[in-house]
């Protein structure tokens, strides 16, 4: 991951350097290999660099194109970008192979209308020097996380709250309706933070800012839903569904640096390191964690079956630590309440991972798109019963 941030003045006061560069230090931990700012007037991008594709300088950020024009803050990864890039190559001539300089040169071509056509997980900030124009945009799913605070003065945006507040320009003041919704869910909703005036960009969102902010949506899931077929052979429906999920990974694993997988033993994760195993010549590089006297949730059994069988290089970890050991390095990463307590072991996970990779794919998501949890079948049971 990569850490991206900035500051625009409304009234064209100069963006003070100071708040940039601890902007940038509170965002280094997402971006340890590189460090990037970007300050002209009124305006100020900030990147901090995970490389993943393309090592090389030519990729730094902000990137900019030729004329300096448009300036681009990424973090992210674009799973097209090299269908997108063979079409844009006709009228462009790239300095780099990274999939950033793909979504700077598509906004140079299609402004706004570049998000939709993104297929990744991204939270990008580009700022038009000519127009005076900043624009922010999350992707579909939300998977990239973009803060922002805006009052009559200026907007600070960032990959993390804690950024936001380095920058000494906005106040911490508790948003009450919000940490109410956050008891009664267990997470903030919507754009929602627990703090007023801060707010997240929604997935599938841009922000267009120049003399105030215009939110827009551009893409929906709702939108996408087609008329379902009831006349599909089931094996139609499975060879599909197998050669979306390969491609899928396929299109993940796409990266210059090292690329394993979280391994619980579960449906996701196995199937995941089942389709890394058939699409590469090398054993695949698995980690999976387990607490001491946990039972049911120690899942290091399971997961060394699916290590054994695919013959997977598999990296084992027993946590050994207290809770209260773990939890304030937890507070510190997420920056805001968060009442899931399977954040303990991925955070542990990450560590013991990030000693052998800087990629890993898992298995999150899964039970939602296909129905794993417990509640959606009582969801349907109390359709019946009703």
């Amino acid at each position: 991951m990569c850490g991206i941030g900035g500051i625009y003045f409304f009234d064209q006061r100069p963006v003070p350097e100071n708040s940039l560069f601890a902007m940038a230090k509170a965002l280094a931990h997402r971006g340890p290999d590189e460090e990037g700012i970007f300050s002209q007037h009124s305006v100020g991008l900030v990147s901090r660099r995970l490389r993943i594709i393309d090592l090389s300088k030519d990729a730094s950020q902000p990137m900019h194109d030729k004329k300096e024009k448009f300036h681009l803050v990424f973090n992210g990864e674009i799973y097209n970008f090299r269908e997108l890039r063979k079409e844009l190559e006709i009228r462009h001539d790239f300095f780099s192979k990274s999939d950033t300089e793909v979504v700077l040169r598509l906004f140079m071509e299609q402004r706004e209308g570049c998000w939709k056509i993104l297929n990744g997980m991204f939270a990008a900030a580009l700022y038009d020097s000519e127009s005076r124009e900043l624009f922010l945009a999350r992707d579909h799913a939300g998977i990239k996380p973009l803060y922002y605070y805006a009052d009559d003065h200026c907007l600070v945006f960032a990959s993390e709250l804690k950024a936001i507040f380095a920058t000494e320009l906005v106040p911490r003041e508790i948003n009450n309706p919000a940490i109410a919704e956050y008891l009664r869910l267990g997470y903030f909703p919507g754009e929602w933070t627990p703090y007023k005036n801060i707010r997240k960009l929604k997935p599938g969102h841009y922000c267009k800012v120049k003399d105030g902010i215009e939110i827009q949506k551009y893409w929906s899931a709702r939108g996408t839903l087609r008329e379902r077929k009831t006349d599909v052979a089931p094996s139609q429906i499975e060879d599909a569904l197998d050669c979306l999920l390969q491609s899928s990974v396929e299109a993940q694993m796409v990266s210059d640096v090292p690329v394993g997988a979280f391994l619980s033993g579960g449906i996701d994760s196995s199937l995941i390191v089942a389709l890394m195993s058939r699409l590469s010549k090398k054993p695949a590089q698995t980690f999976t964690v387990g607490f001491s006297r946990m039972g049911y949730y120690d899942e290091r059994e399971h997961a060394r079956q699916i290590a054994n069988h695919f013959k997977t290089e598999h990296h084992e970890y027993s946590v050994h630590a207290e809770i209260e050991e773990i939890l304030p390095r937890l507070i510190e990463t997420f920056d805001e309440p968060f009442a899931d307590s399977s954040a303990v072991p991925t955070f542990c996970l990450a560590e013991l991972a990030k000693k052998h990779v800087t990629v890993a794919l898992s298995g999150t998501g899964g039970d939602e798109i296909f129905g794993g949890y417990r509640k959606y079948m009582a969801a349907q049971w109390s359709g019946i019963f009703n």
